[in-house]
C-alpha cells in the first residue's frame, strides 16, 4: 500500500486551501473578457442546454469560462479561443 500515513514523527503534509493559493495571472483583461463573453455566452448556454440538466447549465457555463481563463489558451485568437471554450464545456 503506497498511501501516505501520518504518525507522531511524520505528520501528513498540509495543503494550502484553494482560496489562499496565489491566483495565476489571467490571459485576458476585463474588457477583452467582457467582449468575448458577450459574443459567446448565449450560444454556449444553448449548447449546454442540449446536453445537461437545466439546473447544471449555469454552473457548467461559469466553470467553462473560469477554466478557460486559467489556461494560456485564453490568449489565442478569438475563433480558436471559442473552439477551446466549447471543448472545455463538453468535458
Amino acid at each position: 500500500d503506497s498511501a501516505v500515513r501520518a504518525s507522531p514523527d511524520r505528520p501528513l503534509p498540509l495543503a494550502v486551501p484553494v482560496a489562499e493559493q496565489p491566483a495565476a495571472p489571467l490571459a485576458l483583461d476585463e474588457a477583452e473578457f467582457r467582449a468575448f463573453h458577450e459574443a459567446t455566452a448565449r450560444p454556449l448556454r444553448a449548447y449546454l442546454r442540449r446536453s445537461l440538466p437545466p439546473d447544471d447549465v449555469d454552473d457548467a457555463l461559469q466553470e467553462a469560462y473560469l477554466r478557460l481563463l486559467r489556461t494560456p489558451h485564453a490568449a489565442l485568437p478569438v475563433d480558436e479561443r471559442r473552439a477551446y471554450l466549447y471543448r472545455i464545456a463538453a468535458n
